[in-house]
Formats: C-alpha cells, structure tokens, sequence
C-alpha cells in the first residue's frame, strides 16, 4: 500500500494523536464598538457585544439540534450554521446544564480556555433582570483552535450570531474539541427577534478554503495518485474502489465533508483535508484517534463526485 502513498500529502503525515487535557482558566473579550439598536425598515444591521469562550469538548448527540434555535440551518447546511441557544434567566441555564452535562464537558476548562461552570458564574438573577445570552456551539478537530464572536447581525427580526477563528496556529494537535461562544445581549436589542441563527465564517487561504476547525495538510497531487493506483499489484488493488459509489450526481460543492462521509464505511472520530487547485479534487481522509484501525481516503472532484476512494491501515503511515 505505501506505492499509492507517493504524494507529499500522505508521505509525510504521521499520527501523532493526542487527547485534550482540561484545566480551568477563563478568557473573556469585547468586541469593540457599542451595540445599536434595531431599525423599524428591516434594514441589516450589525451589533458588538460582550461575550466569552468557554471548552465544551467534542459532541455530536441529536439532543444538540433538537434543543438548538436552528436545527432546521444546522441540518439543511452544517457546513456554514452551528446551533445556536437563548438563555433568557438562572432556571433556564440550569435547565442547559442539566440537558447537556452527559453531553458536553461543563465542568473542565482546556489550558487558557475558561470551564463552562466558571464562565457562567456571574450571570445571576441581576444579571437577567436585563440581559440574556445566546450561546453558539463551534465544533472542532483540533484543540489548538480558538473562537470568538466576529458579530451579530440582525435584519428583518432574525439575529445571526457570526463566528470566527483568531488564531492560526503553525502547529496543532489532531484531538477533537468543542467550544461555546456566549454573548451577553441586552433585553432590549432582542425585542421584537423572534428568529435566530448562528454560522462560523472560513478563512480562505491561497484562493482556496481553509476549513475553519477542520485539519488542512495542504496540496496533494491527483495525478500522482493515480499513477500509483495503475500501478499497483493485484493484492493491493484490494483495497481500491473505483466504481459503485454513492455520490454520482453533480452539485454545487463548497466544502467536502459532507459528501465524502457518505462513503465512509469504518469506524473514525477525525478527517483532514488535502486539496488540488490544478484538478479542482479533493480528498478527505478518515481516520480515528485511537492511533489503530483502518484510513479510508474518499476522493471527490469539485463538483462533489466520488472518483476513489482507497483503504489503508494507519500502520500504513508510521
């Protein structure tokens, strides 16, 4: 199997996996700029607002979505919409926490990345006696992210919380992680908002998308990989799918996740990216964070068509 691993891509990755730690500390930014008020035209408007980050660890439970504010966003695009929740007084974040303590970690933080427990500590009765929080739910792959609100827009009654990365780390682990993005929003700017959203905002980078949260590689090279493919022995061509694919019509493709999981068949909690801007292809690898079992590379070209997909072993990589 190392003859169909010849681009640079898949040469040199190792998994080096490593599990989130948790430590308590707290972080927490303004936005700078005051918050205006809501118009009666409807025109779009954009709010800055106090808010924190808290680590929420990795979830993925269908309780997220049916508790959310835009399950319908979250399912119909989770590419670009993340859930999003209102907490209006003290019963109601009681309420989350009892929801979601077997779901989310609440009660540890991650290096400088205040616990969820912690974060929440000054929002009192006082508190909600004239402020509410919206709470976006950011989902990553690697703990060495971090988040934080860019803005809120609000047009014809509906706020979008927008969510950023803020930084660009050289080096990152490969450990799936989570975290909560919470907006301190006066009663009064809600008034009247009977619609909410949330989306995190990717970076582009060289022209081409740098998936927020997700691990991007870098290049790799189609056509290298399919001259190792022809290549190959009859043994090897085992683990080699070429045909009887799931994606097979064309779409409009932004991101590839997606597609490429609906051809996944082994077990994983990770994918990275790696991309060919000269053959608009990609390919998303799959893998899992116990640094055993079975790679499963899923090749799609850009209008989202499944062209291979390959087997390996993450033995194969060492």
């Amino acid at each position: 199997m190392r003859k169909m691993l010849v681009c640079s891509a898949c040469l040199l990755l190792l998994f080096l996996l490593a599990g989130c730690g948790n430590v308590n500390s707290r972080e927490e930014t303004e936005v700078s700029g005051d918050p205006n008020k809501g118009s009666s035209d409807g025109a779009e408007e954009v709010r800055s607002y106090p808010f924190t980050v808290a680590y929420a660890n990795y979830a993925d439970d269908p309780l997220m979505l049916s508790k959310c504010l835009n399950g319908e966003s979250v399912r119909s695009d989770p590419a670009n919409h993340i859930p999003v929740y209102r907490i209006e007084d003290t019963s109601e974040l009681s309420s989350f926490v009892k929801d979601f303590h077997n779901i989310f970690t609440l009660d540890h933080g991650y290096n400088e990345v205040s616990s969820f427990a912690d974060a929440t500590l000054p929002y009192d009765d006082n508190f909600f006696s004239s402020q509410s929080l919206l709470i976006a739910y950011v989902s990553a792959s690697s703990c060495s992210f971090r988040y934080g609100l860019k803005e809120i827009l609000v047009e014809n009654n509906e706020i979008q919380v927008k969510v950023e990365q803020t930084n660009d780390p050289e080096a990152y682990d490969t450990a799936m992680a989570g975290w909560f993005v919470i907006a301190e929003i006066p009663e009064a700017d809600l008034e009247g908002c009977d619609r909410f959203d949330a989306v995190i905002e990717h970076k582009l980078a060289d022209g081409k998308p740098a998936l927020t949260g997700h691990l991007v590689f870098g290049e790799f090279s189609w056509k290298e990989v399919q001259r190792a493919v022809a290549d190959l022995d009859e043994e090897s061509l085992k683990r080699v799918k070429t045909e009887g694919f799931v994606n097979t019509d064309e779409i409009t493709l932004e991101l590839p996740e997606e597609r490429a999981k609906a051809e996944v068949t082994i077990d994983y909690d990770l994918l990275q990216y790696y991309y060919d801007g000269d053959e608009d292809m990609w390919m998303v690898r799959f893998f899992h964070s116990g640094q055993a079992g079975d790679v499963e590379e899923v090749y799609l070209d850009g209008k989202g068509v499944t062209r291979l997909i390959i087997y390996a072993t993450q033995e194969t990589y060492g």
